[in-house]
């Protein structure tokens, strides 16, 4: 698979994150690197993301928030059913989101449903102008 790696933005309590970026442009055309949770086009958006958590932490220790954001057309994001273990809930089966043209949702993934057993989460998408963003928020 060509997943492209994004590292969440570990966010702290009372503080702001770098700039995830410029949402629904072809690239990430302001923001910071996809290893600090700025925003990526999918090198192969069949393969998406795969989204890995900050140094010393794990994905299931906080909130994640997804930015999911669209381009010209309608895509549907779908973040792929977790490994059991780690993720008891992982026979709900994957999750889909439908973001319409031009917009940007947040999305809070369950975690317990979605987490792979190296602990990262993949989300694959259908079109090619789809951007991601990935925050870890804290406890």
């Amino acid at each position: 698979m060509a997943t492209t790696a994004i590292t969440a933005a570990n966010l702290a309590a009372g503080t702001e994150s770098a700039n995830l970026g410029v949402f629904g442009a072809a690239t990430n055309t302001a923001g910071a690197a996809a290893t600090t949770g700025g925003s990526a086009v999918a090198t192969t958006p069949t393969d998406g993301w795969v989204i890995s958590p900050p140094a010393g932490r794990s994905l299931s220790d906080g909130r994640l928030l997804l930015l999911l954001s669209t381009d010209a057309t309608l895509d549907t994001f779908t973040i792929v059913a977790g490994d059991r273990p780690p993720s008891p809930r992982a026979g709900l089966g994957a999750d889909t989101i439908a973001v319409a043209a031009n917009n940007t949702h947040a999305y809070a993934p369950d975690v317990s449903r979605c987490m792979q057993d190296d602990g990262t989460i993949i989300v694959t998408c259908t079109d090619a102008g789809a951007n991601l963003a990935a925050v870890l928020m804290p406890r």
